[in-house]
């Protein structure tokens, strides 16, 4: 009876295609994923006769071929049920293989055609993250079995999936990458309609480049060319530089967008798939205002492409932070990096010189003309290079104060202790403070202390207020006081020497200089008989950038000399001073953020010399330390009599 059916019908060859692959799978021995994947892609019209239906149940068992007896047998009666579902129901593995096959057709593009191995991977992975959205699964979990139709060796990896960073090099094939993924989510994506895609980049005409080569794929897919069976009727609806909609045989909708990078135009924005090209070239507020907080959506995935983001900036730090998180298994955002030169190299300074991941080199970038190219840079474009061209994600940060001798003073075993000061020494202690200068600064305190050419920090503080706040700051510096004259290596006859910054208010500088008035005894040796320039008699010190860099280079020499060292007992102040609802901060923590603010100080990109950072982090603890070092310093060569 079966082969009298097969011999009727004019598919023969269609059926004995599917019969060589089912034996096939069934001499292997894998009764899951593949054998679900040969029951779903059988010819439709044998379905009624191999998968249960009516027809098949007068049929006694002898009758039927011992061939579909077995395939029967191996998939199960609950798997036979799921592929006998009607035509017009399509089960979640169809859709997962009706995806991977409109992928692979849109591959056959003229100008997509080309394979290159890590960005197919990288496809796989945007199928794996977006997988609701192609099966329409509205279940927490996704059974495993979908994903190894994506990718058998890396079902488990891609179950893990959502958002993504590339990192990648130019000429790398992202555009057409993305540009695919976008095409095809359109096409084939179970929603109900609506804005479905919505593109970032670093303007919006970046972003319609992005959109239009999705385009591009939709109007192939019109051509006799790149007409495809299962999607015959592909309608631009709508189509413009900065949108388009897209029907599919008489379906609804679905929108792409490309948007700008304000964040105030784009608040209202609401989509399935956002995909953010260049992120590490847009804005810290863009990305921490606006695109971060759209996370709080569920099932809502990002794609962020780029190429490497500058050193020290936002994104890299933002970077810094998903491969920490990556390291403990916390995957909602992933960082792949194609960059060509492997972590190793990069670390030692030899990212151009790196040959570990030429694998990374796809098919249309000749070796010798990377080499040619590079011979032909300029010393001062070096990094530009290794960034744009070798993907190296980070060289060395350029900074003022290496971090290593900063480590070799910081994260000390053993911090000083009192046995270094020979009883009843009244040793001098200098309190430098950085006040709050405008609403994103904080104000920063640093008490030390010399003896026998030795800097010991003997307190650290850092208080988040504006610099209208005069009251809460008084507070603050006259509880930092009252525990510096506290410190078991006072006694009553050490004097404080306030060093003061009076940049931007020096009526601010005043207040806060009468506190130490209540902590006697005081010595002010800012007096226009010692200084000339860059103070204010009586007050405070004026930051300008040589005093700035010359505070550097004494810092540096210090530590070259080993002479820096934090002391065991530390005296530290924070916000809890004046605000019982604070919770008091550990002086570990201090020391590290003093740490950390130190390795800062660089040059931005006016020239100008800065420990701020680009997302937002501040650098006034750090600054307090350079300034009283430096002054203290300055101070000793005006006057012999300083002890």
């Amino acid at each position: 009876m079966m082969e009298a059916c097969f011999e009727r019908s004019a598919d023969t060859d269609a059926f004995s295609e599917w019969k060589r692959r089912a034996i096939n799978v069934l001499l292997k021995g894998d009764h899951t994923s593949d054998v679900m994947g040969a029951a779903c892609q059988m010819p439709l019209f044998i379905k009624d006769v191999v998968v249960g239906a009516p027809a098949l149940e007068a049929v006694t068992a002898p009758s039927v071929p011992r061939f579909v007896q077995n395939f029967r047998r191996t998939c199960g009666a609950k798997r036979l049920a799921v592929a006998a579902t009607p035509s017009n129901i399509m089960t979640a593995e169809q859709k997962v293989l009706r995806f991977i096959r409109l992928v692979n057709h849109l591959g056959k593009a003229p100008w997509a055609s080309r394979s290159f191995g890590p960005n197919h991977l990288i496809m796989n992975r945007l199928i794996a993250s977006h997988l609701k959205l192609v099966v329409g699964d509205s279940s927490d979990q996704l059974h495993p079995r979908l994903y190894s139709l994506i990718d058998s060796r890396r079902a488990t990896e891609l179950s893990n999936a959502k958002n993504l960073v590339w990192v990648t090099n130019r000429q790398q094939g992202k555009t057409t990458t993305l540009g695919k993924f976008i095409a095809a989510i359109t096409l084939a994506a179970s929603l109900t309609g609506g804005v479905l895609c919505c593109v970032y980049s670093t303007k919006q005409d970046r972003a319609a480049e992005l959109t239009k080569a999705a385009k591009d794929y939709l109007y192939w897919m019109q051509t006799p060319e790149g007409k495809h069976p299962d999607w015959k009727d592909v309608t631009l609806v709508r189509d413009n530089e900065r949108m388009f909609a897209c029907k599919v045989n008489g379906g609804v909708e679905q929108v792409v967008m490309a948007r700008p990078k304000n964040p105030d135009t784009c608040r209202g924005d609401a989509f399935r798939v956002g995909i953010f090209d260049e992120a590490a070239f847009t804005s810290p507020s863009f990305w921490y205002t606006f695109a971060l907080p759209l996370l709080q959506i569920r099932d809502r995935i990002f794609t962020c492409c780029t190429t490497p983001a500058p050193p020290r900036g936002f994104f890299d730090i933002f970077c810094t932070g998903v491969l920490e998180a990556n390291a403990r298994g916390d995957n909602f955002f992933e960082l792949i990096n194609h960059s060509l030169s492997c972590a190793e190299c990069i670390e030692n300074n030899h990212g151009r010189q790196c040959c570990h991941r030429l694998y990374n080199i796809p098919p249309w970038k000749p070796i010798l003309a990377l080499s040619s190219i590079s011979s032909l840079m300029p010393k001062n474009r070096a990094k530009d290079y290794a960034a744009e061209v070798f993907g190296v994600m980070k060289e060395t940060f350029q900074a003022y104060l290496p971090r290593k001798l900063l480590d070799a003073v910081f994260n000390q075993r053993e911090r000083v202790k009192h046995s270094i000061f020979p009883p009843k020494h009244s040793a001098t202690v200098w309190v430098s403070i950085d006040p709050a200068s405008h609403g994103k600064s904080d104000m920063g305190l640093s008490a030390i202390v010399g003896y026998d050419g030795k800097v010991v920090i003997i307190g650290l503080g850092n208080i988040n207020a504006s610099r209208c706040q005069v009251l809460q700051l008084q507070a603050a510096v006259r509880e930092f006081l009252k525990q510096v004259r506290r410190h078991p290596w006072l006694t009553p006859l050490s004097r404080i020497v306030p060093i003061i910054e009076c940049n931007n208010n020096e009526v601010m500088a005043m207040s806060l200089v009468n506190v130490f008035d209540e902590f006697q005894p005081v010595w002010q040796p800012f007096t226009s008989g010692n200084f000339s320039k860059f103070i204010t008699p009586g007050v405070g010190v004026w930051t300008s950038e040589d005093s700035k860099l010359a505070g550097l280079q004494v810092v540096y020499q210090h530590l070259l000399e080993g002479r820096i060292f934090v002391a065991k007992h530390l005296t530290i102040v924070d916000n809890s001073s004046f605000d019982h609802r604070f919770k008091p901060l550990d002086p570990e923590s201090l020391v590290n953020e003093c740490f950390e603010q130190l390795c800062q100080f660089t040059d931005d990109e006016n020239g100008k010399v800065t420990g701020k950072t680009a997302d937002g982090k501040n650098d006034d603890i750090g600054f307090s330390v350079i300034q009283n070092i430096y002054w203290r310093l300055c101070v000793m060569n005006r006057d012999s009599s300083v002890v």
